[in-house]
């Protein structure tokens, strides 16, 4: 194996594929997409465990057939959030298997041996699996060693996700890790494909509606090679799981009615009921109707749906996307007319009703793209940061330079819980935001102050953070003051 120089790998993590690519200099850049055991270039963001003392198999989607009980999936969608999180509570009655409370963390427990035996995993476990079979399969495949990695995560990751995230990369064997918005990402593979007008700022909307997060980035590009973000907001629960789990609805129902079964009470019969949505979902982005066998038991029936129907039942969700492009053009401060592109990544905005309806009614001018494979170009952007990371560009291409915003507010829980913010929302970084506190109470010794992401007004309804405690030499009421300096990095992760 190569030797001879370090290697960065750029990995999408997604909600239900993961995708990687390496880049390199040859009078040109060059990707190559890492492929996984079945030659595909996405590896299933699944774990499956067969027994207790087994060996995991990761990314095997048969898995959710042989052992569905055991057979870890979605698990992007609680890592860093707290147990009681109202998009945890929410996407655990889908599992068939128990969400438990691991120190107000969320575990996933598994059972075998009719419940005698039991494995219990964080998500930041599971996307250690995941991550460290990516670079597996990319030091196998290049026969090189990739010590380095960006690794992306959605716009709308709060801190403790992008925290876990790191930790995991560098479970998996990466030395050093980046974070790097998705939509960033996007943004820079397509803008290397596309030859911008140097004499006038274009403006980009990325779109990203993956497997189970949803982020709009808008993103003006200056001079060709200077990317600057004017908004990003989202929704870390929302996706392409969410429009399964609206036809999980819509057929529960409809089975409960015509046939009498309570896909419910079985956890097999709910696994199956799932993976047929997800296939009926894909089958409805192609045609405008799908049709399938399915098997309960002894009993077997056929459910059918229309694209008419789907788009009915999804209206909320798609609802939600129409929501969070107006709060970006509204950050950003520009009208949908100024919107010069559109990029289209996660393989669910190509449902039809994402651009024939939504976009194009709101950006009647505007390209919608389709030169870069949306399920590819997270991970091509990433390998591009990548490649300048290691060293691995030559010759006369600069590194694109970024100016990014943070997409939630930090602050701190004042006297009545209430949130008072301090580094606010869509506020460019890297910055370092100073704010004085002074003790409440006469001879008061130390300071404690919880530190909280979001932009609910009461803190205990945004993402906790942690707390710190500062000494204070005892004097009377508001005498003792103390300062709290917040550092936010390049890749959003705050120091205090």
């Amino acid at each position: 194996m190569a030797q001879d120089q370090e290697y960065a790998l750029g990995i999408d993590l997604g909600t239900t594929n993961c995708c990687a690519a390496y880049c390199w200099y040859t009078n040109k850049l060059n990707f190559k997409i890492i492929e996984h055991g079945d030659c595909s270039p996405l590896l299933p963001s699944i774990v499956t465990y067969s027994s207790k003392n087994g060996e995991p198999s990761v990314g095997n989607k048969g898995g959710l057939v042989e052992f569905p009980e055991t057979t870890i999936i979605n698990s992007k969608r609680f890592i860093g959030l707290s147990f009681n999180d109202p998009g945890v509570v929410n996407d655990s009655k889908f599992l068939p298997y128990k969400t438990i409370n691991r120190d107000d963390k969320v575990g996933f427990e598994l059972t075998f041996n009719n419940n005698k035996d039991k494995l219990i995993f964080t998500p930041t476990e599971i996307a250690t699996q995941l991550l460290r079979e990516i670079k597996n399969n990319a030091d196998n495949t290049l026969n090189k060693n990739f010590t380095k990695a960006v690794v992306t995560v959605p716009a709308y990751f709060n801190n403790n996700q992008r925290n876990e995230t790191k930790l995991a990369a560098k479970r998996a064997g990466f030395n050093e890790v980046y974070i790097l918005d998705e939509p960033v990402a996007a943004a820079l593979a397509y803008g290397y494909e596309t030859d911008f007008d140097t004499d006038s700022d274009c403006n980009l909307l990325v779109f990203d509606l993956g497997g189970g997060t949803f982020d709009v980035s808008i993103v003006c590009v200056k001079n060709g090679d200077e990317y600057e973000v004017l908004a990003k907001t989202g929704d870390s629960h929302l996706g392409g799981t969410d429009f399964d789990h609206c036809l999980f609805e819509y057929f529960k129902n409809d089975l409960n009615k015509k046939h009498r079964i309570d896909v419910t009470s079985n956890n097999i019969y709910k696994t199956k009921l799932l993976n047929a949505c997800e296939k009926a979902k894909i089958n409805l982005s192609k045609n405008k109707k799908a049709e399938f066998d399915i098997q309960f038991g002894s009993y077997c029936c056929t459910l059918e749906i229309t694209r008419d129907i789907f788009e009915k039942i999804c209206q909320k969700e798609f609802e939600k996307t129409k929501e969070t492009i107006d709060e970006a053009l509204k950050l950003a401060n520009i009208e949908s007319s100024s919107i010069n592109h559109i990029i289209l990544v996660g393989c669910s905005s190509s449902i039809p009703y994402i651009s024939k309806s939504i976009l194009r009614e709101k950006f009647t001018n505007s390209k919608i793209s389709n030169d870069v494979n949306p399920a590819e170009v997270v991970a091509r952007g990433a390998a591009q940061k990548a490649a300048f990371i290691s060293g691995n560009i030559h010759g006369n291409i600069s590194e694109i330079k970024i100016r990014n915003k943070t997409s939630l507010s930090f602050g701190v829980s004042v006297v009545h819980g209430k949130f008072f913010c301090i580094v606010p929302k869509n506020t460019e970084y890297p910055i370092e935001q100073s704010k004085v506190f002074q003790t409440v109470m006469d001879n008061q010794q130390q300071l404690r102050l919880s530190i909280y992401q979001g932009e609910r007004p009461y803190a205990r309804n945004n993402y906790f953070l942690g707390s710190i405690r500062i000494s204070v030499t005892p004097l009377p009421e508001s005498q003792a003051k103390a300062t709290l300096r917040y550092l936010i990095e390049s890749t959003i992760l705050l120091n205090i």
